[in-house]
């Protein structure tokens, strides 16, 4: 029985339970479980599923919330549900349907019963992966640059990249024009300016191929630290809690982590930190942000949390004053795109103060354009000729 990928949860296959059916396997999040879990696949109706789950070990509860949470994040639409070594024919793109979810053993949080019902949204062979933009122009501080460069960002191990045009149906060869390396792999840079002229829509779609099994590796994440410092403990498992709905209640410090770029936001401590992926050590290294004004972060509300998109809101005070920012956290982005929310269609309102400026500056992206992309799916009939 071969391991299961439910987007990024792992059902694994090296716990399984002598004498059960073939269908009942180990449970775990990408491999944080130390105790053992069990999960079961129904078959319900036609293109459904239901997964039930005992979920143990030191971490349960918290994989037991994220398992919760990405069944009520309806923003997020067809998730990959597939066997990441092999191919099984129950692999393809499923939408989340209800959940369930329970403590087993009232007595300890090592112990959590979850459960939830999965329809078939669309297959490799009947859907292109795609990535829709929504160009809009953000307002920030001239020192942070005014490209207009509207760039949007794929794992490098896609094929067959298209520009599609989806009213007229055209499409066209996609070329990147930047790669760069983050955590869990190369990502590739595409300029929708090319698709422009390529198709001739305002806001090109790419399609693509893509194996299932590489759908998440390189993708954006929303972090609960949950007061732990390090993603992983001491025995390599992982603490941080993966965010999938924006009304979460975070514990500790918040991390959006694009994969090349970590922001770290901590309210309690009312700073800033970031880090960088260096590919050369394999690595995360400390990026420099000098604070020398009165500014500090007062508060960071998390408005938008997608598969390659996440926008928080961040508050900061000095004194009697408050100022707001957006940040923009895009997959593979070694920069936040700063947003002015204050600012008019007219372009007016109050500047980003300075101190806050030059205390961000260091990962400041300089474009002017917020690509807004979403992941979906295509027909292949709807762009067959």
């Amino acid at each position: 029985m071969p391991d299961k990928r439910l987007h990024h949860v792992r059902i694994g296959a090296d716990s399984q339970r002598p004498g059960e059916s073939s269908s009942t396997t180990n449970l775990a999040a990408l491999g944080i479980l130390s105790g053992g879990s069990s999960v079961e696949s129904l078959s319900l109706d036609p293109g459904q599923r239901r997964l039930e789950a005992t979920v143990k070990g030191t971490y349960a509860e918290m994989v037991a919330s994220e398992i919760e949470e990405l069944f009520a994040a309806p923003q997020f639409g067809p998730v990959v549900y597939c066997t990441p070594n092999a191919e099984a024919p129950e692999d393809g793109y499923y939408v989340l349907e209800d959940g369930t979810f329970a403590r087993a053993n009232t007595r300890s949080e090592e112990v959590q019963q979850v459960g939830g019902t999965i329809r078939e949204a669309g297959t490799k062979g009947d859907d292109w992966r795609a990535l829709r933009a929504s160009e809009s122009q953000v307002e920030h501080d001239e020192q942070w640059g005014n490209s207009t460069a509207a760039v949007v960002s794929l794992p490098a191990v896609a094929t067959k990249v298209q520009w599609l045009n989806e009213e007229t149906r055209d499409r066209a060869p996609a070329s990147a024009v930047a790669a760069r390396t983050a955590q869990f792999g190369e990502v590739d840079d595409y300029n929708l300016a090319d698709g422009e002229a390529a198709v001739g829509a305002s806001n090109p779609t790419l399609i693509y191929d893509l194996d299932y099994a590489d759908e998440v590796s390189v993708g954006q994440r929303v972090y609960d630290t949950r007061g732990f410092a390090s993603k992983y403990d001491t025995n390599g498992e992982r603490r941080w809690m993966v965010v999938t709905r924006p009304q979460h209640d975070f514990d500790d410090a918040i991390v959006l982590d694009s994969g090349a770029l970590r922001l770290k936001l901590d309210e309690v401590g009312q700073t800033i930190a970031a880090e960088e992926w260096d590919a050369g050590s394999s690595s995360w290294t400390s990026v420099s942000l000098t604070n020398d004004s009165a500014w500090s972060l007062f508060d960071v509300d998390v408005v938008e949390i997608g598969m390659v998109r996440a926008e928080a809101q961040l508050t900061f005070s000095a004194g009697s004053d408050l100022f707001a920012l957006d940040a923009i956290v895009t997959r593979g982005a070694d920069a936040v795109l700063f947003d002015n929310p204050q600012i008019d269609e007219d372009g007016n309102g109050p500047a980003t103060p300075s101190g806050i400026v030059d205390w961000l500056d260091p990962i400041a992206a300089s474009t002017l354009v917020a690509t807004g992309e979403t992941k979906g799916l295509v027909s292949r009939d709807d762009v067959r000729r």
